[in-house]
């Protein structure tokens, strides 16, 4: 989650430097910045579904034992959702109600998708490779559908803060991407107050407590 942060940050530095590039009098340095951006929109997606694996490294490498080899992240989505359907990443507004327990309500920001997740990854491969001229009439054209600053904005609403619901449902993690006091990455464990499942996600923020622990 860490690194994610910092290329949302670069991705949003880059945008800046696009937007002051003209296409038609520096065509190399435009495209190699746009280039530069869709690698990082498509690590973060990466980095997002790879941290979901780790969540659940146990379950899915028992079903898939070569998880290892693992990387085409349409095809982990879909072994992910076989798994646990409840597995992507939740966001939420964390409330703290008494010293160190928390409840975490759901955030209702426009924020990434799963499907989001796996057409920005497809299409960022337009601009990372070479554009094979055989497949399309007329010149590579840069179609993003937003702007990689909003792209960045819903990215940053899904994971500010987030819970994942662990495979069982009567677990779960919760991350806070810049955590007081000092901004860093941190991790809770949450559970509900009864033992029982904290499913479905919906209502997740009604029947789990989670409590202070530093992970990263």
């Amino acid at each position: 989650m860490t690194e994610v942060k910092f290329r949302l940050a670069a991705t949003d530095s880059l945008y800046k430097h696009a937007l002051g590039l003209n296409q038609q009098q520096q065509p190399s340095d435009w495209l190699f910045t746009w280039e530069q951006i869709a690698l990082h929109l498509r690590k973060i997606t990466e980095l997002i579904v790879f941290g979901s694996m780790v969540a659940h490294q146990d379950a899915y490498s028992e079903v898939y034992p070569d998880y290892a080899d693992h990387w085409r992240i349409g095809k982990i989505l879909k072994k992910l959702e076989a798994i646990h359907p409840d597995f992507f990443p939740v966001a939420t507004k964390l409330t703290t109600v008494s010293p160190g327990q928390h409840h975490a309500p759901m955030s209702d920001k426009a924020k990434l998708t799963r499907d989001d997740l796996e057409w920005l990854y497809d299409k960022c491969a337009d601009l990372i490779h070479a554009f094979q001229p055989f497949k399309h009439d007329g010149a590579a054209t840069i179609d993003l559908k937003y702007t990689p600053h909003e792209w960045t904005g819903l990215i940053w609403n899904l994971l500010e803060e987030h819970f994942i619901v662990l495979l069982g449902a009567k677990k779960a993690l919760l991350v806070q991407m810049a955590a007081p006091p000092h901004g860093r990455v941190k991790v809770m464990t949450g559970e509900s107050a009864d033992g029982s499942s904290i499913a479905p996600v919906a209502q997740i923020a009604n029947q789990a407590q989670f409590s202070d622990r530093l992970l990263l």
